[in-house]
């Protein structure tokens, strides 16, 4: 009887665990296409790849906005995943607006 209390408490721990790590991924993704949808044009909502120094300027600003401590593993491997599959889906122009983003990051963490 403790046995299967024990196990039924683990579980529960468990799942409480997965979900929490699945809606902190789900909100880090939103946070990552906040951020990448600045590097749209305002009229069109087309990404023009290079990108436009203004287009840059509203990437970073994005960025800076954000809570530092959403800035982190989990959002890293997100644009990570996300590059992946844009190189994937052979749409090299979001891979680099994606590489764009960490190169912000990381000038901002320096």
């Amino acid at each position: 009887e403790k046995l299967s209390a024990l196990a039924s408490n683990l579980a529960a721990t468990v799942e409480a665990v997965v979900s929490t790590t699945q809606d902190q991924l789900d909100e880090r993704a939103r946070d990552v296409e906040d951020i990448v949808k600045q590097a749209s044009e305002p009229s069109s909502g087309e990404f023009l790849v290079p990108l436009s120094n203004e287009r840059i300027e509203a990437m970073r600003e994005a960025l800076v906005k954000y809570d530092p401590s959403k800035l982190d593993e989990s959002f890293l491997s997100t644009v990570d995943s996300w590059i992946v599959k844009s190189h994937q889906d052979g749409m090299d122009g979001m891979v680099g607006i994606l590489q764009r983003l960490l190169q912000q990051y990381a000038g901002l963490q320096v």
